[in-house]
């Protein structure tokens, strides 16, 4: 884990709480995409939607709930043509930081880590875009 430039992500709340949007940028400031978290009351769940900001297009949501803690997210999905279980689980070990890990199965019960995320809450929050077009070139 190195000093390179990390990406940046900000998020905002709306609906009371039961909505948040955070967007999602590259080291060198591209829009990667947008992430929609939304609470089913009823279920007492999350949904979580990442949209490509290349394609413009809605993954299929990972649903779950946080506790304690820790969330954790199941959902379907393809790599390529296959048919893959997702699993997204996010811990807190402080108010300020967060761990994002991201896995697939291919048997749905031996899960391959394959992305590993960690949030620091900046001092200085920056403001969201209300611009996610990709970069020029």
């Amino acid at each position: 884990m190195g000093g390179g430039p990390a990406n940046v992500h900000c998020a905002a709340r709306y609906l009371y709480g039961e909505a948040i949007v955070e967007e999602s940028r590259s080291p060198g400031n591209a829009a990667a995409g947008l992430f929609l978290y939304a609470f089913d009351r009823q279920r007492r769940q999350w949904s979580i939607y990442w949209m490509n900001a290349k394609t413009g297009q809605l993954d299929p949501p990972l649903i779950g709930a946080f506790a304690a803690g820790r969330g954790e997210f199941y959902g379907e999905d393809h790599d390529c043509s296959r048919a893959i279980r997702v699993r997204v689980l996010w811990s807190t070990s402080h108010r300020d930081h967060a761990r994002w890990e991201q896995a697939f199965s291919y048997d749905n019960q031996a899960w391959e880590t394959n992305w590993v995320s960690d949030f620091t809450r900046s001092a200085q929050p920056r403001a969201c875009s209300a611009d996610l077009r990709p970069a020029a070139g």
